[in-house]
């Protein structure tokens, strides 16, 4: 394509040659400036999307494909805050059928969020400008998630609920992230103040989604799994908004999260009751009460100090927790009228075997250390009477030396 641009002028500067009478062997730089106004095709060399803070390099070739010697220089004054850069601004007598080649960089670290076009001119002394269209997209860090907005279905107290959704880093570097709860104050303002304490209040309380891992380094092309929770506190609406930062970036990704909070209730009627007054060791009183469920799900209830299978859950499950410094245990949920868990019944039945044996260990420990106590008892008994004697003999000793010296008797 640069051959026939070329062409078309060149045949028709062969044509003015005849009238015009040459004066040296080469034409009149009239004429040959019909060759240097030659508007060519331009270069492109499309350096892609290149993150804020990093630095690309390509390499470029120039080759002279004629039979004399050539001279260009290339103009790097347009480059001046493009963030591109050459390592290459003339060269003097390029040999035919030779190449040379020079770098092409591009920083942008100073450069703003976007695309970057700089034409390069490189002119061709007693010749045509040639130009190289330079472009890079300047992006900042980012990553991705596979879902941006993420409703739980309606979660009873005391129960919880996981969604898990995928982090995806589809650059070429590493990149450092962190999830955090968005504060939003300025709504406040437009309370009375009454409304806006309850409101500060249930914005200062432990927030109810919590995100698992809440942090970490995410490798090029790699991605991972987020396991979001929902764990309501009070029957009411729930909803907040997630930021994730990434490390060297302006970019922030946002998560809505929502869900909705059940409270079990139940309605006594009557409220309060009063069984009147009864004669000492008649055969007693008895009176009805009606207990509605108000809710839209089944309620089981029991009673804290008369049910005995109640007694027992509750010490299977203290026992379940371990350690005393626990204070969150997770079981699957179960409905109304079933019992514990089987992992968390064969557990239990474990560590009372467990503690049976440890508790049968340390009696026959105990038995064999009073055993030896005993046997040690015996054995010193014996030596008793010797030991008495010597005693007996020390007194009389003592006697006989001071019975000199009354004054010292007692």
């Amino acid at each position: 394509m640069m051959r026939m641009l070329i062409e078309k002028p060149s045949l028709e500067l062969q044509k003015k040659l005849p009238s015009h009478p040459l004066k040296s062997r080469f034409p009149d730089k009239e004429l040959c400036q019909s060759l240097v106004k030659v508007e060519l095709l331009e270069y492109v060399l499309d350096m892609g999307p290149v993150l804020k803070g990093y630095t690309e390099t390509r390499t470029l070739e120039i080759t002279n494909p004629g039979q004399i010697y050539v001279s260009f220089q290339v103009d790097v004054s347009v480059l001046q805050d493009t963030g591109f850069s050459v390592d290459l601004d003339q060269m003097e007598g390029l040999p035919p059928s030779h190449t040379v080649a020079f770098e092409v960089r591009f920083e942008s670290a100073h450069q703003p969020q976007g695309d970057v076009d700089v034409l390069l001119p490189i002119e061709v002394t007693k010749g045509p400008t040639y130009y190289i269209r330079l472009r890079a997209s300047v992006l900042a860090l980012s990553l991705d998630l596979s879902k941006n907005r993420l409703h739980f279905s309606d979660i009873l107290v005391g129960q919880c609920q996981i969604e898990t959704i995928r982090l995806y880093n589809w650059f070429r570097v590493p990149c450092k992230w962190s999830i955090k709860p968005v504060l939003k104050n300025n709504h406040l303002k437009y309370m009375t103040s009454a409304v806006q304490q309850k409101q500060q209040a249930l914005e200062d309380e432990p927030c109810t989604f919590e995100v698992t891992p809440s942090k970490g380094t995410l490798d090029p092309g790699k991605w991972q799994n987020l396991q979001i929770q929902f764990t309501p506190k009070e029957e009411r609406s729930y909803k907040n908004e997630l930021k994730l930062n990434i490390c060297g970036s302006s970019n922030h990704l946002k998560l809505h999260l929502s869900g909705q909070g059940l409270e079990p209730r139940l309605e006594f009627s009557p409220p309060a009751l009063k069984m009147g007054s009864m004669l000492v060791d008649s055969d007693g009183l008895e009176a009805t009460v009606v207990v509605k469920n108000p809710c839209n799900f089944p309620i089981e209830f029991y009673s804290l100090d008369f049910d005995e299978q109640y007694l027992e859950e509750e010490k299977i499950l203290r026992m379940a927790l371990g350690s005393e410094h626990q204070k969150i245990f997770f079981m699957p949920p179960r409905a109304v009228g079933e019992t514990l868990p089987p992992e968390v019944l064969e557990d239990y039945e474990a560590q009372r075997r467990l503690k049976a044996q440890q508790a049968e260990l340390k009696a026959m420990a105990e038995a064999k250390a009073r055993a030896e106590a005993e046997t040690e008892a015996k054995a010193m008994g014996k030596a008793a009477p010797g030991q008495k004697n010597n005693e007996g003999l020390m007194v009389s000793v003592l006697t006989v030396v001071t019975a000199g010296t009354p004054a010292h008797t007692p």
